[in-house]
């Protein structure tokens, strides 16, 4: 949508109510609103993929560069919610370590 309210709404409702199917197939969206010019959409998005990831974590892997990119953020809504996206990508991969027998260190 080209209103940045509904865009809002409609990242939020994928971060709420997506199942992990619905979260992988709707990645590609959240995605695209992480390039989003405006800083409402990019904080929206970062606080879906959080949720989504933490729903479909075989997906982690696929976010972490735009994450790293997404720390350069000069809005500061952005970076409070990239870190929390940062987090949620830390803890999915310490679990996956701890699930393999590997050093998570």
């Amino acid at each position: 949508s080209d209103n940045k309210f509904v865009a809002g709404l409609a990242l939020v409702a994928i971060g709420n109510l997506a199942t992990a199917d619905m979260s992988r197939d709707l990645a590609p969206e959240v995605d695209k609103h992480l390039k989003s010019p405006l800083s409402y959409l990019r904080k929206k998005a970062c606080l879906a993929m959080a949720r989504c990831l933490n729903k479909c974590p075989d997906m982690v892997e696929d976010f972490v560069e735009r994450v790293s990119s997404l720390l350069k953020d000069k809005s500061h809504g952005v970076l409070i919610t990239v870190v929390q996206l940062m987090t949620q990508v830390l803890m999915i991969d310490y679990q996956n370590a701890l699930e393999e027998d590997e050093d998570p260190f």
